[in-house]
């Protein structure tokens, strides 16, 4: 496993995980440093990632998205982590994946990013989240015919620090929802490519 995170020496319980097993590497990565996924490729070049996981994601909803009163470069900053972050790190790390046995290119999305479902509100994380699905499915068509399978898994109101503050009765742990994503991502194959899935297993409306 090579786990990624912004800032390391910070994620104490990402270090204590990678103490504990020696297959995990952990390594500095922001998404939105191009440059600097592009040399993360570059080091790993020619190693084989059987689930290429895309997880970055941040809400910006909490920092001038109230309509009216809108930050567009909160909005800017939202997209380029949760939309083209991911997208990116996919045009970097494709051969490792294509490499392979399992060739599958995760991406965690949301349910919030649901037209369907929408009840208003949300517009930065909810449209971004709608733009993640659109571009993955997308890729997924392309990347079909070279045996890839891309998925798009919602993992649940869980109890993260991204949800710190909010307490509800359908919320999940990570570990809940970490066992059950798991489940969904071993399920996926090449005839399932470019579905949002709930990470109950059930076939989230786009």
């Amino acid at each position: 496993v090579i786990a990624t995170a912004r800032q390391p020496a910070e994620s104490a319980a990402l270090i204590a995980l990678a103490k504990e097993h020696p297959s995990v590497t952990v390594e500095a990565l922001d998404v939105t440093d191009h440059a600097g996924v592009d040399a993360l490729a570059a080091k790993y070049k020619g190693v084989p990632i059987d689930v290429l996981l895309n997880n970055a994601g941040i809400s910006g909803d909490g920092e001038g998205g109230e309509f009216g009163k809108l930050h567009y470069d909160v909005y800017d900053k939202v997209h380029a982590v949760n939309v083209v972050g991911p997208l990116h790190m996919v045009e970097a790390f494709l051969p490792n994946v294509a490499a392979s046995q399992q060739k599958k290119i995760i991406n965690i999305t949301s349910t919030q990013g649901s037209i369907t479902r929408s009840t208003g509100g949300g517009y930065f994380y909810r449209s971004s989240k709608a733009a993640l699905n659109m571009v993955m499915h997308s890729l997924a068509m392309d990347l079909k015919p070279k045996g890839i399978t891309v998925g798009l898994v919602s993992p649940g109101f869980v109890r993260t620090d991204f949800t710190k503050g909010i307490d509800l009765p359908m919320m999940i742990t990570a570990e809940q929802s970490a066992t059950a994503v798991i489940k969904v991502i071993d399920g996926y194959d090449l005839a399932m490519t470019g579905k949002f899935m709930r990470h109950t297993g059930e076939e989230a409306a786009w």
